[in-house]
């Protein structure tokens, strides 16, 4: 390429119309920049909600049931200490129980369903 006839910044659809070829700018893009904003950098970062504080309790339901389902957390002395309602959907699901303001102990987690 001869720099001394070269066009340089020039886009000008006049120069493209009578048939010279005129260098585009470098594109200043990552060659991610089609996966989508994944860049730890500047002001590009991942925001995503925390996870809720406590114990994660995973249950599944190998069917949908007409009634709702408890799932219960009760301590060594037997007493309920948490309690939560949920639908009986087919598949995995999850709650959450915060433990914060529980001592330290063996618990046993209890899913009720129907009567």
């Amino acid at each position: 390429m001869n720099l001394d006839t070269a066009q340089f910044g020039s886009h000008h659809r006049a120069d493209q119309a009578a048939g010279e070829r005129v260098p585009r700018p470098q594109m200043n893009f990552s060659q991610q920049a089609h996966w989508g904003n994944y860049q730890m950098m500047d002001d590009n970062h991942l925001n995503t909600r925390n996870e809720p504080n406590g114990l994660e309790i995973w249950y599944y339901f190998s069917e949908e049931l007409k009634n709702e389902a408890v799932i219960t957390v009760i301590d060594s002395e037997g007493k309920q200490v948490f309690g939560r309602k949920v639908k009986p959907v087919k598949g995995p699901g999850k709650i959450y129980w915060n433990t914060m303001q529980s001592l330290p102990g063996k618990y046993s987690v209890k899913l009720t369903c129907g009567n």
